[in-house]
């Protein structure tokens, strides 16, 4: 948790999960992997570490922000993965993202005085730290990331209109095909396998994220299975036929390879 002064605090969220200052070098964090306009020189890369000068660790299950919290520090995944997600009334989760090493966490905040969402980690999960201030003297140091910032909240804001659009559309077949193509696009992107996905990300946060129930996403993962799309062993899954599963999820070639365009979905 962070307080009112964007301080990193001790929390226990009743599953043992609690938020700890980390040593981790920033030699050893994903900095130099960010997803920028271009890759960041020596120099770029130097003067975006000093910048990022606090580091902690999420245990999994805790929370980075809460919805309602204050907005002054930009935040990047330095290994691990996060949701992001509001909760209802009812206590139920509507997740709004999944986040990656080398992601920013939820840019459009920025525009904020207040979180409208909550962040927390599935994994136990590495975080960098920048101040607001810090970041506006960043993107007058680095114009890379200043275009950076621009692009990602536009195609932030784009894709979750698309994504929206797009998913009224389609079958929870084609749902949970379009998802898993864009988690293998995320893992190539990184340079990890893009048939061999460990999924970060329970069966129920999948749901909350297709806006499907539980139940239809268990069978949707059966079928697919059945088609030999893919092999499932928990949360382990094998993707035995990318070109299948393409063919499945019948929308956008964008959005099949992970990314958003102004191309409306084929359906």
């Amino acid at each position: 948790m962070i307080d009112r002064k964007g301080h990193f605090m001790l929390e226990n969220t009743g599953q043992g999960a609690v938020l700890t200052e980390s040593n981790r070098a920033c030699e050893a964090c994903a900095l130099k992997d960010l997803r920028l306009p271009r890759p960041l020189s020596p120099r770029e890369l130097e003067v975006l570490e000093q910048r990022a000068k606090s580091s902690a660790v999420l245990d999994e299950g805790a929370t980075l922000f809460s919805q309602g919290d204050s907005v002054n520090a930009v935040y990047i995944v330095r290994g691990g993965a996060v949701k992001t997600f509001v909760t209802d009334r009812n206590g139920k989760e509507d997740i709004i993202g999944f986040f990656f090493t080398g992601d920013f966490i939820a840019l459009e905040s920025l525009a904020c005085d207040l979180y409208p969402m909550s962040c927390a980690a599935l994994t136990k999960t590495y975080i960098c730290k920048i101040s607001r201030a810090d970041m506006q003297a960043l993107t007058r140091e680095l114009p890379s990331l200043e275009e950076y910032l621009f692009l990602s909240v536009s195609e932030e804001l784009l894709g979750s209109h698309q994504l929206s659009q797009i998913l009224r559309q389609l079958s929870a077949d084609e749902r949970l095909s379009s998802f898993l193509l864009f988690l293998s696009h995320t893992n190539e992107r990184h340079k990890l396998s893009g048939t061999d996905l460990a999924l970060p990300m329970s069966r129920r946060e999948i749901a909350g994220y297709l806006g499907l129930a539980v139940e239809t996403v268990s069978r949707a993962f059966s079928r697919l299975q059945e088609k030999q799309l893919i092999a499932v062993n928990d949360r382990n899954v094998t993707l035995l036929d990318i070109e299948g599963l393409r063919a499945q999820s019948h929308c956008c070639q964008s959005y099949r390879d992970g990314t958003f365009s102004s191309e409306k979905p084929v359906i």
